[in-house]
């Protein structure tokens, strides 16, 4: 006889009417298993709105409306609906009557039937939500009967029937030992040309992705291409260069290496992007964010502002801080405005750009004219040093989320160790600590004498003059020598020779070299925010920079500290009775600035030179701005806007300014707008 079943040796002897007393009910988490259930639900909604025989050719659509009224910690966390076929669309969310944006100030899964809000809330406030919902009897949540222990049989049972005991700890299924996908690949070509020699070329792309754990995934990526050090800035995406990348994430902590994109918002006073080349560690504990990173640096940032010339799309040069000319900018790097509107690249959109002579030139759909004022973030490669940046922000966050503080720093430092530092001798180091802060007194007579037969160029001696001839045969001069471009110096550049030839002040070189000068940049800002609700909120930023332009010298350090702070406020839009659906709303924004203070970004407001017609004055660092703004919004989308200002520069400038705008659609596809300012 074959063996009986476990499943029937445990139910013989048992009697019918007590056998459901052995298979409690237990608890199944709750979970949304909208994926599981999805056929089954979609079937019976079909069934559902199939018409019935005694409307033949109709449809008949049944439905209901639901209105809830929550406490705001309970929309906060995640309300459930009490109904399982919400219609997508039909909900509303209400705050004391004004009504939220969905996927902006609330969220809302229609498959597990959940709705969080996202935006702040008073405490006292009052939660509405709404909706329509497909009025179908079907439970939300099935469960399959589980075995529990006991701990005897009930009444009833027999002598002989088997008791099953459930462990209190059920093993879970084991995960994969790995879910890692990689992939890939590897090119290898031949180029050939009439004019050039063959040559081999490569490329390599590795991708690998996936779980190492339960709760930690991995995410790498390695490009080897052969592709230009600097690529073609004519198009939107930039072409993969080679980089290497590593990310892992666990439920909390995340952990970058490689090259990667450093982003920190910490207030108007430490807001800062820089492409990095290190490690970054990012945790989320609870309401506090922490953000730590240590990296060498593409480049260097720099923002500058000036004017369009009619006729002119390009090309607009770039500069270093000294305002020297064919910098290499740090490819993807720039952020480029015109009249405050920002600007997309790609010779099918606003501009494109030579990365390696840094250079800007607009495209035929977006034409420039003098009256733009052109806005451009940038890193730039010096190729003096090599600079080492440190980054870090902690912030801590309400539980509501109206209310936040944090705490940035930031520190980025040439490295004399690298690059430029190891060839100075030490007459040139002599001249570095003498210079202090001043770039044109970081100059030698670029002469270095190497020796006879180991140099470019050999001293000549008139009873005139003194001057340096090129020597022949190439490298048996006793000097090399080098040139500063200088309209009327005594030398000039021979193209198809290859070297400099003497001109006696009709040349456009000198001799003479910039000795770069390696710096120390330290930021700490310390930032808070309060959300008051309809659009009310006060915000705070303080800041201590120390900025060392030349850490070879001592001189000129008493200005290194600087010190600013922001204050921004506005109070919560009132209602206008009189007018359907009008707000006022009151702004203040104050700002004041040390004369040494230097920040990790731009920290002005775009159009802030255009608007106090500052362009091509030199005023000092200081400033003590103030300005109050008073706004009405009207129901139809309209504005009307007026803003007072007070600007001082230190003791060099003093202005006001009064602007007005109005902005409006008073027919259906018509609108009116004006602006004007009145500066004094």
């Amino acid at each position: 006889m074959a063996p009986m079943p476990q499943d029937a040796r445990v139910r013989s002897g048992v009697p019918r009417a007590a056998r459901p007393a052995v298979f409690a009910r237990g608890i199944v988490p709750r979970v949304c298993r909208a994926d599981s259930v999805r056929a089954v639900f979609a079937v019976l909604l079909v069934l559902f709105l199939l018409p019935p025989a005694s409307h033949a050719g109709s449809i008949v659509r049944r439905g209901g409306f639901r209105e809830l009224s929550v406490r705001p910690a309970d929309a906060v966390s995640g309300v459930e609906l009490p109904d399982v076929f919400v219609i997508a669309g039909s909900d509303s969310v209400r705050v004391d009557g004004e009504p939220l944006t969905r996927g902006v100030d609330y969220g809302i899964d229609y498959d597990c039937g959940i709705v969080t809000v996202v935006s702040a809330i008073p405490d006292d406030g009052a939660v509405t939500i709404t909706y329509r919902f497909i009025p179908l009897n079907l439970k939300k949540i099935h469960r399959r009967a589980v075995l529990e222990s006991l701990a005897a049989l009930p009444p009833g049972f027999a002598e002989d029937a088997v008791q099953l005991v459930r462990p209190d700890t059920l093993a879970a299924p084991s995960p994969p030992s790995h879910g890692l996908s990689i992939g890939g690949a590897k090119t290898f070509g031949i180029t050939v040309g009439s004019n050039r020699d063959p040559s081999l070329e490569q490329s390599l792309r590795l991708n690998i992705s996936g779980r190492v754990t339960r709760d930690v995934s991995v995410a790498a990526y390695l490009s080897d291409q052969n592709t230009p050090l600097v690529p073609e800035g004519d198009t939107e995406e930039l072409r993969a260069l080679d980089k290497v990348l590593i990310e892992i994430e666990g439920e909390n902590v995340s952990a970058t290496m490689g090259d990667y994109a450093l982003e920190i918002d910490g207030g108007p006073l430490a807001s800062f992007r820089r492409d990095e080349t290190g490690a970054m560690l990012t945790a989320s504990l609870g309401r506090t964010d922490i953000t730590l990173a240590g990296a060498r640096s593409a480049g260097q940032f720099r923002t500058l502002t000036f004017r369009g010339v009619d006729g002119k799309q390009g090309a607009y040069l770039l500069t270093d801080e000294s305002g020297g000319m064919g910098i290499s900018v740090v490819a993807g790097s720039e952020r480029v405005w015109v009249d405050g509107a920002r600007m997309t690249r790609g010779r099918d959109n606003d501009y494109v750009i030579d990365y390696g002579g840094g250079a800007i030139e607009f495209t035929e759909h977006r034409p420039i004219v003098s009256e733009n004022e052109i806005t451009v973030d940038y890193e730039f490669s010096s190729g003096d040093y090599q600079r080492d940046t440190y980054a870090g922000r902690v912030s801590l966050t309400s539980r509501g989320g109206s209310a936040g503080v944090g705490f940035s720093f930031f520190r980025e430092l040439d490295d004399r160790g690298a690059n430029a530092s190891a060839a100075f001798s030490s007459k040139e180091l002599a001249v570095l600590e003498a210079a202090g802060d001043d770039t044109e007194l970081a100059h030698d007579d670029g002469i270095d004498s190497v020796g006879v037969g180991n140099g470019d160029y050999n001293l000549v001696e008139t009873d005139t003059v003194s001057f340096f001839r090129y020597a022949e045969p190439p490298g048996s001069g006793e000097y090399d020598l080098h040139f500063e471009r200088e309209e009327g110096g005594d030398y000039v550049y021979d193209y198809v020779a290859g070297h400099y030839t003497y001109a006696e002040g009709a040349g456009d070189y000198r001799l003479g070299r910039r000795l770069p000068m390696p710096a120390d940049h330290g930021l700490a800002v310390v930032d808070g925010r309060l959300d008051l609700g309809r659009g009310g909120y006060v915000e705070a930023s303080a800041a201590v920079s120390d900025f060392d332009r030349n850490t070879y010298s001592e001189l000129s350090d008493d200005d290194n500290l600087g010190n600013a702070s922001v204050l921004s406020a506005a109070l919560p839009r009132i209602d206008i009775g009189v007018l359907d659906g009008a707000e006022l709303g009151f702004s203040l924004d104050a700002r004041r600035v040390a004369g040494g203070f230097h920040g990790v970004g731009r920290f002005r407001e775009l159009g802030y030179e255009e608007r106090w017609e500052l362009q091509g004055l030199a005023v000092p660092g200081g400033e003590a701005l103030l300005a109050g703004t008073s706004s009405l919004l009207l129901g139809g989308g309209g504005r009307v806007e007026l803003s007072h200002a007070y600007l001082a520069r230190d003791d060099v400038l003093e202005s006001t300014k009064t602007e007005f705008a109005a902005d409006g659609r008073p027919t259906e596809g018509g609108r009116f707008w004006s602006t004007g300012r009145f500066l004094t």
